[in-house]
């Protein structure tokens, strides 16, 4: 049985890539493009397309992700202890996984 509703949460496009460091342009034109693919493509044979999803989707996903990323940027300066990781790891998992496991820089 398939639940539109948790189409929203689950595969929606919200994350932007904290790697990006060009500016709110190029961060912000491919949350609005996948936005508007997602709203238009995907879900509009289940329920009508949200303007508040393609608005909030892309600028939300901007603000947000420019905030982990300068947090993750300012913590990875800091000293290593223990809250230092705990907050890395929870700001940014994957990332954190990948820079443990790899050893990359990314």
């Amino acid at each position: 049985m398939r639940h539109p509703e948790a189409d929203g949460w689950i595969a929606h496009p919200r994350e932007p890539r904290a790697e990006e460091s060009r500016g709110l342009r190029h961060r912000l034109q491919p949350r609005v493009e996948s936005s508007f693919l997602w709203e238009y493509v995907v879900e509009a044979p289940y329920k009508r397309p949200s303007g508040v999803d393609l608005v909030w989707t892309p600028l939300g996903g901007a603000v947000f992700g420019e905030l982990r990323f300068q947090l993750g940027r300012w913590l990875r300066g800091v000293p290593s202890n223990p809250v230092k990781s705990v907050l890395l790891i929870a700001t940014d998992p994957f990332g954190e996984l990948e820079r443990r496991l790899f050893k990359t820089r990314c």
